[in-house]
């Protein structure tokens, strides 16, 4: 239960109603966004597959009205939204994909998950702050050192 929304958890299965609620056009962007939005802004504890999910559905009504224009929550139809509804089927064709390789192997895909991480950040920021952040990933148990050295190989 989260403490502030007072509601249970989403779970994957909720999750996925919405999303292809969506994309068959059942449920507009909007209304995803806004039952996601009280999960996204009280830092969803849950699965992190779900946690995704959750920002994606958000997301999906950010729309921006004209060239450089920022990106905002939109309700109507007279923006360009930044994900296409083909890109939402394919997102969420993604994202089952991704449970199936997480539910063979959870221990496995959470390592995977944090050393993409790792190397993502060494490519952005450089190795220093990619080893300063594997070692918070170490000391908070999510990886192992041996972990860390593979990512930045």
């Amino acid at each position: 239960m989260n403490p502030v929304t007072g509601q249970d958890e989403p779970t994957r299965a909720e999750v996925q109603v919405w999303w292809e609620d969506v994309v068959a056009g059942r449920r507009t962007r909007t209304e995803a966004s806004d039952w996601a939005d009280p999960w996204v802004q009280a830092n969803f504890m849950g699965e992190e597959l779900v946690l995704q999910a959750l920002v994606y559905l958000h997301a999906m009504d950010l729309a921006v009205d004209g060239l450089g224009d920022a990106p905002r929550h939109q309700s109507g139809s007279d923006s360009k939204y930044l994900v296409s509804e083909a890109d939402m089927a394919r997102a969420l064709s993604r994202w089952l994909q991704e449970l199936s390789v997480y539910d063979e192997d959870p221990d496995g895909w959470t390592v995977r998950h944090f050393q993409k991480m790792v190397r993502n950040l060494a490519t952005r920021s450089g190795a220093d702050r990619a080893r300063s952040f594997g070692a918070k990933l170490v000391a908070a148990g999510h990886l192992t050192t041996a972990d860390v050295l593979d990512a930045l190989r």
